[in-house]
């Protein structure tokens, strides 16, 4: 069970990505925005909150830095259960992409991983956690979780659009599938699947519908609403704060 959250997490962050768009602008500028959402394990139980901070310095329109933070505090009845402990970030720098994950549970053996992502020579380097000193070639299109929102924000979503993503966050590549399946003046439903990349003939770990509201008079995109089915059952994720 403790696997699966921890991927349901990694999901998670990829499609908070959606929300946030780079603005190139001439002058030095920083931001910083909070989401805060509530999470619900088959539709009624409290099973804590997810919150995502970005942080965005802009020297140049090519030379934004940008920095996240996601944690999820788990609800007492959740984490009566599984102490559970969870913090990912990742700091971007061009080419280069730091992503820290510390996972913690007392129903798995923690996860402290460090990958380095370097995109200029398509490399993934491992220097904390399990890989510790792996250094390995990978794809030009594998990305780290945190680095999918520059390809999904680049074009206006519109019904019927389709998109392919690959996704590596340790060894395995996962491939996520999404459908923009409807549109209104303002919102786009999306469904998602994730699958390994070398099991694309199974059924898919993970499905997912995003309800994301549009970038209206100058504010963000922001995901509103997700419904997750996994393989241990539904998640739904609701908006709750953004700041």
């Amino acid at each position: 069970m403790f696997t699966m959250i921890q991927k349901i997490v990694s999901f998670i962050v990829c499609l908070y990505s959606l929300s946030i768009a780079i603005e190139g602008i001439a002058s030095p500028a920083q931001t910083k925005e909070t989401l805060t959402y509530k999470i619900s394990y088959f539709y009624l139980i409290p099973f804590g909150t997810a919150s995502l901070t970005i942080e965005e310095q802009t020297t140049k329109p090519e030379d934004v830095n940008v920095k996240y933070n996601l944690t999820v505090l788990p609800s007492r009845f959740i984490h009566f259960f599984s102490h559970l402990k969870a913090s990912l970030s990742a700091e971007k720098k061009k080419d280069i992409v730091l992503y820290q994950e510390d996972i913690e549970s007392q129903m798995s053996r923690p996860e402290h991983n460090t990958i380095i992502y370097n995109h200029k020579e398509n490399i993934m380097e491992f220097p904390r956690g399990q890989f510790q000193g792996l250094r390995k070639k990978v794809n030009p299109d594998t990305l780290d979780p945190f680095s999918l929102f520059p390809i999904l924000r680049n074009s206006p979503f519109k019904k019927g659009d389709t998109l392919r993503l690959v996704l590596n966050s340790h060894q395995s590549n996962y491939i996520l599938k999404g459908v923009v399946q409807d549109e209104t003046e303002k919102t786009w439903k999306i469904h998602f699947t994730m699958q390994r990349e070398d099991k694309q003939d199974k059924k898919p770990k993970l499905t997912l519908d995003i309800w994301i509201k549009k970038p209206l008079h100058g504010e963000k995109a922001t995901p509103t609403l997700f419904k997750a089915k996994t393989l241990i059952g539904p998640f739904t994720i609701k908006l709750v704060s953004a700041s």
